[in-house]
């Protein structure tokens, strides 16, 4: 009995020690983010004189208040009033809502959201003064959406009249990959093998929920994200590198993506077909897809380390171009290749508003083509 006494108070000992250095790890994560971040630099040439508030504005939004979501899995605080993050009654990035006779709807995930950008430096920001001066361009982007979550997000501002769309503009590429990918490190491969994976974080939405229903409740405890990152370092079938080993594991996975993809843009369109709302849909750019002779060594240097992300972007857009049914996605995977994009990304995907401008220029030339009503 003495024995199994002291395995227990050992096991719980244990426990304890893992769930203090948990929360510990999670905090000094965030003190470091906040005030050490890498790219602070980057921060300031973006305007944004204080970057440890503008980073934990963010990650109240993102954390602290993130609400769960019966159709989207989360979704961010309505009404936030932060010094850089203003969310409206709604819980979008917009500082208000104002009724326009044409308004545009710009839905995507955090490159959308502007999670490196002040509100002014943000795509529809950049894509507002392109249009007439009554053209209102809605920010409908919240970080780790992928077409799945935008599906529910377009019939959900549909109902909403304060918005007013006419037209919507769908933003995407980023989290088709990389939703599947977490997804594929969690083992649940066919559990939304029609729509599409939600992001990790809805679990902190849970946690929220739950928090502020039971007292003292706590969804994922602080050890559990310890294992999860050990599991993820010694274990091969957690790691994507190790899964998507070869260029047929690739094919297919590139496959899969653009399967999903293809369901949530047909159903897209079928809700705007009977909504009267003209669609526009756009494959993002990023690090992986600029030509590599145009990557100083930074940037070379994490695409090179990341062979994996950039065969599979590559396939991915592979498969858009070879369907028919996606014939009517641009591709905008090449538009970087020209820029002077040095300094200007904060990672792989998400770039400086300079960038957000000739994306902006982009999509509003490919708009211009089809419909000249709304431009100057």
């Amino acid at each position: 009995m003495k024995h199994l006494t002291k395995i227990v108070l050992a096991i719980t000992g244990i426990l304890i020690c893992l769930e203090i250095s948990g929360w510990a790890i999670i905090f000094i994560k965030k003190v470091w983010t906040i005030n050490c971040h890498p790219k602070r630099n980057l921060y300031l040439k973006e305007g944004i004189e204080d970057p440890a508030t503008f980073l934990a504005e963010l990650i109240q939004l993102y954390d602290d208040y993130l609400l769960p979501d019966e159709n989207k899995w989360y979704r961010l605080r309505p009404n936030f009033k932060g010094r850089y993050h203003i969310t409206d009654q709604y819980g979008y990035r917009n500082s208000n809502v104002t009724e326009n006779a044409e308004s545009i709807g710009l839905f995507g995930g955090s490159t959308v959201y502007g999670v490196c950008n002040t509100e002014n430096q943000t795509i529809s920001k950049c894509l507002e003064p392109l249009f007439t001066k009554k053209t209102r361009v809605y920010n409908f982007g919240i970080g780790g959406y992928s077409s799945q979550s935008e599906l529910q997000t377009f019939a959900e501002i549909l109902r909403i009249e304060d918005y007013n769309i006419a037209r919507a503009i769908f933003y995407d590429g980023v989290n088709e990959v990389f939703r599947y990918i977490e997804n594929l490190q969690d083992h649940g491969r066919n559990h939304y093998q029609f729509t599409g994976y939600p992001y990790n974080i809805k679990d902190i939405a849970f946690k929220n929920y739950l928090n502020a229903g039971l007292q003292g409740f706590y969804y994922q405890s602080s050890s559990i994200y310890i294992y999860n990152k050990i599991k993820f370092l010694f274990t091969q079938d957690s790691n994507y590198n190790y899964i998507l080993k070869d260029k047929k594991s690739i094919d297919e996975a590139a496959k899969t993506i653009i399967d999903i993809y293809e369901f949530n843009h047909q159903a897209i369109k079928g809700i705007a077909s009977k909504s009267r709302i003209t669609t526009y849909f756009f494959w993002q750019p990023n690090l992986f897809y600029v030509d590599k002779k145009n990557l100083h060594s930074e940037y070379l240097t994490l695409v090179n380390n990341q062979k994996v992300l950039d065969d599979l972007f590559r396939e991915t857009k592979n498969q858009i171009m070879n369907r028919e049914s996606l014939k009517d996605v641009i591709l905008l995977d090449s538009i970087l290749d020209q820029a002077d994009i040095d300094n200007q990304f904060f990672d792989a995907v998400h770039v400086s508003g300079k960038i957000n401008q000739i994306i902006a220029q982009n999509i509003f030339l490919k708009i211009n083509k089809s419909d000249k009503t709304l431009c100057k």
